[in-house]
């Protein structure tokens, strides 16, 4: 047994210890008083006649040599000011140890789980001391672990450290709000505060239910604080105006910090800061996590207003305007088998997703791209959006195309990749053994890369459905600097694919198949009945179009009633969320991270030398037998996963 407490004058409290020590000595258990430690803020217990030789007042010495008095109750320090300021500091200090050995031990490891401990391990460190300690006397010690923080940070993307206000503005926002959730504690500390005196003090005192039952409180020697019948039911308007008038300090805080956080939101108060401090937290189940959504909400419209305003071509702009679900997966991603990152590609998720500049270009900027007229840009775009030699733009591709594919296989859907020969049978006979005798590029035009069964948007049966992915690059014609919509530019490429497969049908008919400009031939007709070709395309934040997250959803739908008894699930509707979020965390860091090797793989075209590598490897790949054999292979390209399986 550890940790008890008891509360009352020194004339009833020592006598009352002695009889407790001689109660549980009957079973076999001794009080330590030389364990315990008793504190009065009045004074005067060292010439009081009941206190135990024994049993010493609590005390501290602080950094200057003074001693502070007090004791500590649930971990957290009840005393006076020295007592409370040194106790909180050396918690913090432990804390603070505790980040720099961490950072010390992973920054040259694996960046990603440095920033997945900061983010889920780190944070959380001081929360027990800011939830329960005035905000006053936490303040200075969570801005030490504030900085702290900004450091972790700032060793996982380096241009946080030198970043303006918006960005910092930005590291604060939860992830949901396109930020990287790195609350400041010290901004943090008043609704914590708030939020556990709310929760806390109505179940000190005994009061009346609705039914007219009495709760019983765990701690009815504050009645004097709180006042007879506070917290009865039909008392909640004035249930603190007995604390707020006593002029204790914790009355004090809670006036001057709700007070505060009304004022920070103007007019834009709801929720709980909807009633005076007299009923703070009235018929709100969490006021902590209520007051730090409206504060977060509000802080949102601010930023969101504020980069909009930004100038047309701002990549800070930009970057905000072509987030979504996908685009924030990575931040709270642990790394693992289908979800890691290498620190270089870290680097450039994270300067990208916050609109700086990429580390892997700083020391290249305005240098040549080899083949063009271009020079690298200080984010890299241009080296993701340039035509440059080699198999970039394939290679993302399909490694987003073969993610897709083996995520609707674990769900139980019906898919096929590639879809070879879906149109052949419109063609001639003539015209079909020309077709097959062009390169397997040329003819790939019209081969969708899906054809899936699903139920689509959750209505009617299920149904063959052609899918089309693709990627988009930043530049002036893809991403249209005066466009406000948040991913925008995505869903303008994805509507824009049905009308480019219904002219490239009509295009066969009329080189092919003899079918007059204007008439429909017969793979427009197959193209009809086949319905339209969906887009799914990812952007250079790793955003996603509309139908990304619709065939997400019927994944999921199809998934979560094929696994959810291996998942000891209770029902289908209970794995939906599981599935879900493994379904977005694999699409979106496979996303994020095929943008971050486009561009660390596009960085050898850059320099002096990168001009004479190009000529050398054009001329390679121009010999006949690579050629050939590039050609044989073409038709077997696809997902080998016991084994050669040829072409899907």
């Amino acid at each position: 047994m550890d940790d008890g407490y008891v509360v009352g004058p020194p004339e009833v409290v020592f006598p009352a210890l002695d009889r407790f020590a001689v109660a549980i000595s009957d079973l076999g258990l001794k009080l330590r008083l030389d364990k315990s430690a008793c504190y009065c803020p009045s004074g005067g217990l060292d010439t009081c006649p009941f206190q135990p030789p024994e049993c010493l007042v609590g005390q501290i010495l602080g950094s200057d040599g003074a001693i502070g008095h007090g004791i500590i109750v649930g971990g957290v320090p009840v005393g006076d000011s020295l007592f409370v300021d040194t106790h909180l500091g050396r918690k913090c200090d432990k804390a603070l140890s505790k980040v720099n050995t961490l950072i010390q031990k992973l920054r040259d490891v694996q960046m990603q789980s440095l920033f997945c401990v900061m983010h889920f391990a780190m944070s959380p460190l001081i929360d027990h001391w800011i939830q329960h300690s005035a905000p006053e006397a936490v303040g200075l010690h969570a801005e030490r672990f504030d900085r702290a923080l900004l450091d972790v940070a700032c060793v996982c993307s380096p241009g946080s450290c030198t970043a303006d206000e918006t960005t910092l503005r930005r590291l604060r926002l939860p992830v949901r709000m396109y930020g990287i959730g790195l609350r400041s504690r010290t901004d943090l500390a008043p609704a914590a505060f708030l939020g556990t005196l709310c929760r806390t003090v109505p179940l000190m005192l005994d009061s009346l239910g609705p039914d007219g039952v009495c709760r019983q409180g765990f701690l009815p020697q504050l009645l004097q604080m709180f006042g007879a019948g506070s917290f009865d039911a039909g008392a909640e308007e004035s249930r603190f105006a007995f604390l707020l008038s006593s002029g204790c300090s914790l009355g004090s805080a809670l006036a001057v910090h709700w007070s505060a956080l009304k004022a920070e939101l103007g007019e834009h108060c709801d929720g709980a800061l909807l009633t005076a401090a007299s009923a703070a937290g009235a018929g709100i189940d969490k006021v902590q996590r209520n007051l730090t959504h409206l504060r977060e909400a509000y802080r949102f419209r601010q930023l969101d207003h504020c980069l909009r305003e930004q100038p047309a071509g701002d990549i800070a702009r930009a970057a905000w305007l072509n987030l979504d679900k996908f685009s924030t997966a990575w931040v709270t991603c642990w790394p693992s088998r289908d979800a890691s990152l290498t620190n270089a590609e870290f680097g450039e998720v994270a300067a990208r997703y916050l609109g700086l500049p990429s580390p892997a270009c700083f020391a290249v900027i305005g240098e040549r791209i080899a083949g063009t007229k271009l020079t690298v840009d200080a984010r890299g775009f241009r080296l993701g959006s340039a035509s440059l030699a080699g198999d970039g733009w394939r290679t993302q591709h399909d490694c987003l195309k073969w993610r897709s594919f083996e995520d609707a296989k674990e769900m139980g859907v019906p898919v096929r990749a590639e879809v070879y020969g879906l149109f052949a049978s419109c063609l001639p006979h003539a015209q079909r053994q020309h077709f097959d005798s062009m390169p397997a590029r040329q003819r790939q035009g019209m081969v969708p890369d899906f054809q899936i069964t699903v139920q689509w948007d959750s209505r009617g049966p299920a149904r063959q459905l052609l899918l089309e992915l693709k990627t988009l690059h930043f530049g002036v014609s893809t991403y249209p600097p005066a466009t406000l919509a948040r991913c925008g530019p995505v869903a303008r490429r994805a509507e824009a694919i049905p009308r480019e497969r219904a002219a490239k049908a009509m295009r066969l008919d009329t080189l092919h198949c003899g079918t007059a400009p204007g008439c429909i031939g017969p793979v427009q007709q197959r193209l009809l009945a086949l319905g339209p070709v969906r887009g799914l395309v990812f952007g250079s934040w790793g955003e996603a179009s509309p139908d990304v997250e619709r065939l997400l959803s019927a994944l999921v739908e199809a998934g979560a009633l094929r696994h959810w008894r291996s998942m000891s699930a209770g029902s289908p509707e209970a794995a939906r969320g599981a599935i879900a979020w493994l379904l977005r965390r694999r699409r979106g860091l496979a996303a994020v991270r095929e943008n971050s090797r486009l561009l660390l793989a596009r960085l050898e075209h850059v320099g002096r030398g990168a001009a004479a590598a190009l000529q050398r490897r054009s001329t390679a790949s121009d010999c006949p037998a690579v050629q050939a054999r590039r050609e044989s292979c073409w038709e077997c390209r696809g997902p080998q996963r016991a084994g050669r399986q040829g072409r899907h």
